[in-house]
Formats: C-alpha cells, structure tokens, sequence
C-alpha cells in the first residue's frame, strides 16, 4: 500500500470520528457526503442520481447581478472530491473498509451549506466518469474494519511496512545479539590463544631440555665406552706381559733344577 498524504490522513481521521458517532447516534451515516463535508468549504454539492448529475452550488454567485463562476474554488472541490474518492477505493481494495448499501439509494444527495433559499452560483460537473464514483459512492454506507483502526491509530503504516520494521527489528536485535556473541567469543578465543601459547612454550621447553640431555648423554656415553675400552686394552696387555714373564720364569727355574747327565755330555770322558 503507498503512503498517505496528509489530506488523506485527515480523511481517515474524519472516517474513525464519524464511526465512533454511530455509537451515541444509530441513525448518523458515515459515507462520501460526511466525510467531505468539512473540507469543501462554503458550498453544497447535490447530486442527482436519476439524471447522473453533480451541481456545485456557492454561496454569493451573483455580483450586481452578474453571475460570478470562480472556477479555481470549483477546481479545489472537484480535487477534494477525487482524493477522497481515491482514497476510499484503495483502503477498500486493501480490505480496510467495506461499502454497502445499508438503506435504498436516494434520488437527490445534498451536502455542505443548504443555499437554495440565498444567492447562490450553480456550476455542474462535466466529468462523467468523476459524477459516476460521486454518486456511487455518497448513496453507500462505509464500515471500517479493526485493521482500519490499527493501521490510523499506529500513524497510518500499512501492513507491508509494518511487517518490514518488525523484520527490520528481529534483523537489528539479532545482529546485536551477534556481535555480543562475536565479542564474548573474541574474547574467549583470545583467552584459548594465550592458553594455548603457554601450553605450546612449555612443551617446546620440555621438548628442548630432553632433547639437551638426550645429546648430552650421547655425548657421554662414548667417552665412557672409550675409557672402558682402553682400560680393558691395557689390562690385557699387563695380563700378556705378566702371562709372558711368568712363563720365562717358569723355564728358567726348570733349567736350573734339572740334573747334569754325564753319559748325555758327549764331551766329558766315561770313567771306567
């Protein structure tokens, strides 16, 4: 539904007063004629519906008796009367309001100032399409719906704008409950990093202590294994040289023992 200019705004305004009249006064008619009375001005508008006909009657038409026609008044009455036209088809098409003849269509219609009894200028409407509405839609009684009352008494937003703010709201308040989220979670996140950081050096720290003494230890054991080695070498090279001087000890003292043998010396003479 489009926006409402404030004429129109008034109208509807005019439309709700005049419902909320029937209720201290049955017999009171809300339709077309009503609605515009107030806003037409110093003139009477009859409308005769046998012969499709709309007369604009102003008061003081005569000056010196000449017939005085002020076709710019005439012209804003004929807009006053199209707006308010317009105004109850489209809130009909939106289902706003409701047209029916309650009570049978009258002949004659007058509204605004009565000024058959004073002077007074007669100028008849032309557009017959415009006096078609005009008649149809003063002989018809408006009832307004309750999203009629809605849509006046929350500044005339139609149902379509209503529903974009709401999803412009839910849109705005779960953007907001977002970026809470995001900043708690930032925040958590922020804190899991530093966590994390401290969890990584100290692994990397333990890591690289095992890792000094795993080379340290490497480095050690072959020293260890070296001098063993060469300790064992030197054992067994003392072991040798005793082994060697027991044994040359062992055949010295064998010779010395031993008894001389004459009949074995080939030298020394036989006694006989």
């Amino acid at each position: 539904m489009r926006s409402l200019n404030e004429l129109e705004k008034d109208f509807c305004r005019r439309i709700l007063a005049l419902d909320a009249a029937k209720i201290e006064d049955p017999n009171s008619f809300l339709n077309l004629t009503t609605v515009v009375t107030e806003f037409v001005g110093d003139v009477s508008i009859v409308i005769n519906s046998e012969e499709n006909s709309v007369i604009i009657k102003r008061l003081g038409g005569f000056v010196n008796g000449v017939l005085q026609v002020n076709i710019r008044e005439n012209d804003s009455v004929i807009r006053t009367l199209v707006v308010a036209i317009n105004l109850l088809i489209l809130l009909e098409k939106e289902a706003y309001i409701s047209l029916f003849h309650i009570i049978p269509a009258q002949r004659n219609v007058v509204f605004g100032p009565w000024v058959a009894q004073v002077e007074h200028s007669s100028s008849p409407m032309y557009d017959t399409t415009l006096m078609t509405k005009i008649i149809e839609y003063a002989t018809k009684e408006i009832i307004i719906s309750d999203e009629f009352r809605r849509f006046c008494n929350e500044g005339f937003i139609a149902r379509d704008e209503q529903r974009f703010a709401q999803q412009i709201d839910r849109a705005t308040t779960s953007a907001s409950n977002s970026s809470i989220s995001a900043r708690n979670s930032s925040r958590s996140a922020r804190n899991s990093t530093i966590a994390l950081y401290i969890s990584t050096s100290a692994l990397l720290l333990s890591l690289l202590v095992n890792y000094n003494n795993h080379i340290e230890s490497k480095k050690s054991v072959p020293k260890t294994i070296v001098v063993e080695h060469r300790q064992m070498d030197g054992l067994v090279s003392r072991l040798n040289s005793i082994n060697n001087s027991i044994d040359s000890l062992r055949v010295n003292n064998l010779t010395r023992v031993a008894p001389s043998n004459p009949l074995s010396d080939p030298k020394k003479p036989r006694n006989r």
